[in-house]
């Protein structure tokens, strides 16, 4: 696989090895690390966390864009979750062209698109703090063993600091025939879960609007500003 999400320390060559062909001239790598210094402030480390499939479908999405902009490039990347340390990898693009000046602009436009639809968030640790980067699980009990007839079950995804509010990654919703939008104010009345009117959604992991009408066994994400890369 070319666009991968790894828990394990990114091996830079193996994402290489992935885009070169015997008729690239250039290829291009960008490597994303963990800075200590941040506008003043001394990080000790970051946590990443992604919607995996979500994400994963997004990088495709972008190694899609690259070859319908430039149709001999191949790209692989390669984006680490989990407790990162000071000068650990985060990310890997590799991009392959016939010429330099191509694999130079493909990877640029790569890393800058993670940065605006993949669903990849970090979280900074400070010594003297911790913040997610970016603006911004209990199952309903059944007397009957499942669900009464004629109502549906949402399951929501929460991700970064919408996770955080409510101190769980996962929650059921009962309803019937709602909107995205009726879900979100569900989800405000129910949890006290505030900004939720200005969060991307995601329904069965693709983005959704506010009018999209639900379905029983829907999965719905809640997609804060990302911060990936």
């Amino acid at each position: 696989m070319n666009y991968n999400i790894s828990k394990e320390p990114i091996v830079i060559q193996e994402v290489i090895d992935k885009v070169v062909s015997r008729n690239a001239g250039a290829v291009t790598t960008f490597i994303g690390t963990v800075r200590e210094m941040t506008k003043g402030k001394k990080t000790l480390f970051l946590v990443y966390e992604a919607y995996e499939p979500m994400a994963i479908k997004k990088l495709e999405q972008i190694g899609s864009e690259i070859k319908e902009r430039w149709p001999d490039a191949e790209t692989a990347i390669t984006h680490r979750v989990g407790k990162l340390e000071i000068t650990d990898i985060a990310v890997v693009i590799a991009v392959s062209t016939p010429h330099r000046n191509d694999a130079y602009e493909a990877n640029r436009y790569a890393i800058e698109r993670i940065k605006e639809i993949v669903p990849i968030w970090k979280k900074e640790h400070w010594e003297d703090g911790e913040t997610w980067v970016g603006n911004q699980l209990e199952t309903v009990p059944y007397p009957s063993g499942k669900p009464e007839e004629g109502i549906l079950m949402i399951n929501v995804l929460l991700f970064a600091q919408l996770k955080d509010e409510l101190g769980k990654e996962t929650v059921s919703i009962e309803g019937n025939g709602m909107s995205v939008a009726q879900l979100k104010g569900k989800m405000k009345v129910d949890f006290q879960l505030e900004g939720l009117e200005t969060v991307m959604t995601a329904v069965n992991e693709e983005f959704a609007d506010d009018d999209t009408i639900l379905s029983d066994g829907d999965t719905v994400a809640f997609i804060p500003p990302v911060s990936g890369g």
